[in-house]
């Protein structure tokens, strides 16, 4: 099911129309982004938050969390995910 506190966390950023790093997410469920194995979790984490919203016709939630050095871009498992629910038809950019 999905972690509470992340969940909690990005309604909160994107009702204030803003963004959130990877890395400040991670931190709040303790994990470490220069770990592959957590960035994985994270990235899962985040697709099931995605697969949650889209199951009451939401929006992709995790479109607000970015890389740090590059605010207006979410990491290629944003892009895999959107595909995978069929919200991207034309942008094959990952």
């Amino acid at each position: 099911m999905i972690h509470d506190t992340v969940y909690t966390r990005l309604t909160e950023v994107a009702g204030s129309r803003d963004i959130i790093p990877y890395s400040e997410v991670g931190e709040l469920i303790g994990l470490d982004m220069g770990s592959p194995a957590d960035r994985t979790e994270l990235s899962s984490l985040l697709d099931e938050i995605n697969q949650f919203e889209a199951s009451d016709e939401r929006p992709m939630l995790s479109s607000i969390v970015v890389y740090a050095n590059d605010p207006h871009t979410p990491g290629p498992g944003f892009f895999n995910c959107a595909r995978g629910l069929g919200r991207v038809d034309i942008l094959d950019r990952f």
